[in-house]
């Protein structure tokens, strides 16, 4: 029921946005003929979120129910904005938190309170700590009374089940077994560390604590072409249910790299096969998200092994395939 819902929306958006939504999709520099679950869930979505994190979630409202052109293109950059805003504060914090973090060596729960902290973004702070290093996070926005937290898990931890057996010590307290929120008394906190600490150890001890890698095949590179990526996106929308294929690739070489975005935060990889003969020789473009750390640990010339999703680019009218890089491991 879900894909249908997505599947046909995803229509109607292509050819038929209200004024709202349209003056969005320009603003985010979205090709809007051919909008995507990908630019639902982390072009147009965090735009949409950001307002309700940091400001006021009805001016999100009022750019979904604008009926003119002056007033989208109002609400719309007002979005785009507090997006921008919420970009910056969250890359602080996060750079913060793994600086934090660099001394936990022992704990199974990865544990940050701190007054620096803007309770709207709590919650991808913990996102990304947790998938990056797959551990289970608590982030606490402290403030002088009451603060807040949120909290995100792997699969071997009922996160909300470990919270509820402190329920007494918490105001707030809801979520499920992969991701909670809850509010406290800022004096509770010391004591809630320690205890929920000694809690997820105990429910971790002894496990090997490794995210579950799932491969749907092994490619080549001469199979990342325009014909496969269009194959690929006839099963589309992807979403829990029907996920989308990721392949493995072996022994890719690095023929050029460098970063993107406005924090630089993301790593565009130009990749060939050297076992390829010469007169066969493929480059392929690559873009790993959220992964511009790995620029200073990588070099021309490295051969790396990476899973990756087959995508189509489309710039100034041309199109070409692309690979969206989710693991890179040296081979």
């Amino acid at each position: 029921i879900n894909r249908n819902i997505v599947y046909h929306g995803l229509q109607s958006l292509r050819q038929n946005p209200n004024c709202g939504i349209k003056k969005l999709i320009q603003i985010s520099g979205i090709q809007p003929d051919s909008i995507s679950t990908y630019d639902l869930g982390f072009i147009l979505g965090p735009r949409i979120n950001a307002v309700g994190r940091l400001g006021n979630p009805t001016d999100a409202l009022r750019l979904l129910c604008s009926c003119s052109t002056i007033q989208a293109t109002k609400f719309a950059q007002i979005l785009d904005n507090y997006n921008k805003d919420r970009q910056s504060l969250q890359q602080e914090s996060i750079a913060l938190a793994q600086k934090i973090i660099i001394s936990n060596k022992i704990n199974k729960v990865l544990f940050i309170a701190d007054k620096s902290f803007h309770s709207g973004i709590i919650g991808i702070i913990a996102g990304r700590l947790t998938d990056k290093y797959y551990l289970p996070s608590i982030i606490i926005s402290i403030n002088s009374e009451i603060s807040k937290g949120s909290c995100r898990s792997i699969k071997e931890l009922n996160i909300v089940e470990s919270l509820r057996q402190l329920s007494n010590d918490l105001v707030e307290l809801g979520g499920h077994a992969g991701a909670a929120g809850f509010s406290i008394k800022t004096k509770n906190i010391p004591k809630f560390k320690k205890q929920i600490t000694q809690i997820i150890n105990k429910k971790l001890d002894g496990l090997n604590l490794k995210p579950e890698k799932l491969i749907d095949a092994e490619m080549k590179l001469n199979a990342v072409n325009i014909k496969n990526c269009r194959l690929v996106k006839k099963i589309e929308p992807f979403g829990i249910g029907n996920t989308e294929p990721i392949f493995l690739f072996k022994k890719l070489r690095i023929v050029d790299k460098r970063l993107l975005g406005s924090h630089q935060e993301h790593l565009k990889l130009k990749l060939d096969d050297p076992n390829t003969p010469n007169n066969e020789n493929i480059v392929a473009d690559g873009i790993a998200f959220k992964k511009g750390d790995l620029d200073k640990k990588l070099k021309v010339g490295d051969l790396i092994d990476i899973t990756a999703k087959l995508s189509l680019n489309t710039w100034n009218g041309s199109v070409s395939p692309q690979l969206i890089v989710n693991d890179i491991l040296f081979s």
